[in-house]
């Protein structure tokens, strides 16, 4: 079994504490840190590797590039996406864009749909609070900056969820030429397009921002900044928790 490290996109999961006061006082891990551990064996002593395929998984692999040229853009700046591993003896963690200008990390978080993209500042995630602490471990950068991008479903997921409600439609209205398809097919596809599109690049059957009525977003819109900063004291407790893991593996008997 190879020795475990934490991923960075996965600290948030380790670092959680035990609910129960007894738990704590008695240095157990919690059940989400046991959870993540569980699946790490299932990994290690199987084999098997599971690929979790939703639509913001597709979106965000998908449209990583986009969304560095978006980030760009905005900031004014030429940063390259390296997609580089970087470890320690307790961390992994792949890093997105080393902006070396300013000496921070910017991770690209896509957002789901516009719906998800944040305007107001609000109390930084646990998952992105820690995941900016194990980047500015592995680069000893004070700052990580995430990058929620408001950006274009792509067009073959749009195409595929309009096509599955064109049959759920004909299923009830039996000619799309009905009044009442009409109607609910225009609904939906309103819907559609103020949810997954920021701009008019996108035509699917004659229908577009303009034709709809929608405003497109304007780009310096379609970024929202969450900066971290480093928290040494918080990092320290990183080799621990990982220390305290690998006993837990040694310690199992499977």
């Amino acid at each position: 079994m190879e020795m475990f490290k934490a991923r960075c996109s996965q600290l948030s999961k380790i670092m959680s504490d035990p609910k129960a006061k007894k738990d704590k006082e008695a240095g157990n891990l919690s059940e989400t840190c046991k959870t993540h551990v569980e699946q790490y064996l299932k990994e290690q002593l199987y084999g098997r590797y599971f690929e979790i395929d939703t639509l913001p998984i597709r979106k965000g692999n998908e449209k990583e590039i986009e969304a560095t040229a978006l980030v760009s853009k905005v900031l004014g700046a030429k940063l390259i996406r390296e997609n580089k591993l970087l470890f320690n003896d307790y961390l992994t963690g792949h890093l997105d864009i080393d902006y070396a200008d300013k000496k921070v990390i910017i991770d690209t978080k896509i957002c789901k749909d516009f719906s998800t993209f944040p305007i107001l500042d609000a109390e930084i995630e646990l998952a992105y609070y820690w995941q900016g602490q194990g980047y500015m471990d592995l680069t000893g950068y004070d700052e990580c900056w995430f990058a929620k991008c408001a950006i274009n479903t792509p067009t073959h997921e749009l195409e595929r969820m309009e096509k599955a409600k064109w049959f759920q439609l004909i299923d009830i209205f039996g000619d799309e030429s009905d009044d009442n398809f009409v109607m609910n097919h225009e609904a939906f596809m309103r819907d559609l397009f103020m949810k997954h599109v920021v701009d008019n690049n996108i035509t699917i059957k004659g229908f577009n921002l303009d034709t709809l009525g929608i405003p497109e977003i304007p780009i310096e819109k379609r970024v929202k900044i969450i900066k971290v900063q480093r928290c040494q004291e918080d990092i320290k407790l990183i080799e621990p928790r990982v220390n305290q893991i690998r006993q837990f593996l040694t310690n199992f008997k499977g």
